[in-house]
């Protein structure tokens, strides 16, 4: 199975600092489940940006602070645990079958790109981040969340913030996602458009 493969069909990115060079590691969030926009914040003296989501009054939001960091090679097997976590019933249901070999191989093949950050939830483990960056447009080419972690406005508030760090440098942003994600719905709804498919996932441009 090539998932793995065509999720990241390129290589050529600057996987530390973005164009503007901001420092992906220095960048933080704090995070009010359900909110709808990022407000930036460049503090003085900050490597990088701060933001901080406006809270709705008529809402009880709970903050959370969102925080990435750098992989380390001890961290692969708790990303082979992410992988099985994000992807396992997601390929059983549009493939029909998963192999543990076959798809310990394909993780090895994105985790030895080393492409990945992490991304920390007050600290702890949440998920696992991918940038890429070209001349024509910025690419998200993998977000992954243990469950625990979804449908708690951490994917979102990352997205989010980067749509507008594209738009800022005047490119947009791109994804790829399996046809039968339901995070394609979520994609849709913060405004990514579908401007290529191959034979089972959209390609998709905010």
């Amino acid at each position: 199975m090539m998932l793995a493969v065509d999720l990241a069909r390129d290589a050529r990115c600057a996987l530390v600092q973005h164009e503007s060079g901001q420092n992906l590691f220095s960048f933080q969030q704090k995070v009010s489940a359900g909110s709808s926009r990022l407000a930036p914040d460049y503090a003085p003296g900050r490597a990088g940006p701060s933001h901080d989501w406006a809270k709705q009054s008529h809402k009880s939001f709970l903050a959370m602070k969102i925080t990435f960091e750098r992989v380390q090679p001890d961290d692969r097997d708790d990303f082979w645990a992410l992988y099985q976590d994000a992807y396992k019933q997601l390929i059983l249901e549009q493939f029909g079958g998963w192999d543990d070999v076959d798809q310990y191989a394909a993780f090895l093949r994105k985790w030895e790109m080393g492409g990945y950050v992490k991304i920390m939830m007050d600290d702890r483990l949440a998920g696992g981040l991918w940038l890429r960056f070209f001349p024509t447009h910025h690419e998200i080419a993998d977000i992954q969340l243990y469950a625990g972690m979804r449908d708690r406005g951490i994917g979102s508030a990352i997205i989010r913030g980067e749509i507008d760090r594209a738009r800022a440098n005047g490119k947009p942003l791109r994804l790829s996602v399996l046809f039968k994600n339901r995070a394609y719905q979520l994609y849709r709804r913060l405004g990514f458009e579908v401007i290529d498919q191959s034979a089972y996932q959209y390609h998709m441009e905010a």
